[in-house]
């Protein structure tokens, strides 16, 4: 019983969020008939501006860090359709499939992020066209890094993650817990090679030693 309620509560979790989404945002293109133009470039957070990115990388996923009631998002290169984004919230989500043909479709290119905000007024503000660069290669599709709190004088519920940069994906390499939260350290890899992984741990049970993985 206590399963099939663990169950319901996970699924009425999963209806709200989807809910959240639908109503702070939606992909459908919108029609601004007149804005103001603003000088500068908008506060964006992280600041996508001005980079490289590889062709295989996630969707840049980012927080327009301007005051506003509504917001206006178009992506777009060369040789791809426009990817639009209207958002009552400040967080903008952009959507995996259209991402992907957009890098993919146009490799050594630059692509754009027009960004709109409404005041309160309802009157739109349009800011500088944000530049970015697609890369031609791609990179390798994994990071492997240690997260750690601010405050790391403690050396606990620390974790050696694997994260897939294609798709978000996390899984976990090492967590300190399988050895009574001793201290999980310096990782690395030789030449660069991810068939063999060094990893320094410390603390009881066995003192101070090296993985090989």
């Amino acid at each position: 019983m206590k399963k099939k309620y663990t169950y319901f509560v996970m699924f009425f979790l999963v209806l709200l969020l989807l809910a959240a989404l639908y109503y702070t945002q939606s992909r459908e293109a919108v029609v601004i008939e007149s804005y103001t133009e603003v000088n500068r470039l908008p506060s964006i957070r992280p600041d996508y501006s001005g980079t490289v990115i590889p062709p295989n990388i996630a969707p840049l996923n980012f927080v327009i860090a301007e005051p506003g009631i509504h917001y206006y998002v178009k992506i777009y290169s060369k040789n791809s359709g426009n990817i639009e984004i209207t958002s009552k919230t400040q967080k903008i989500s952009i959507p995996f499939g259209s991402w992907k043909k957009l890098l993919k479709g146009n490799p050594g290119r630059e692509f754009y992020f027009d960004v709109h905000v409404m005041d309160a007024d309802g009157s739109w503000k349009k800011y500088q066209t944000i530049k970015n660069t697609i890369a031609k290669d791609d990179i390798d599709g994994y990071l492997v890094y240690r997260l750690l709190r601010v405050q790391y004088n403690f050396s606990k519920n620390l974790s050696i993650y694997q994260r897939n940069i294609q798709d978000y994906d996390v899984t976990t390499v090492l967590n300190n817990r399988s050895f009574e939260d001793g201290c999980l350290n310096c990782h690395t890899f030789l030449n660069n090679d991810p068939d063999n992984m060094f990893i320094h741990i410390r603390g009881t049970p066995g003192g101070s030693r090296m993985l090989l993985i």
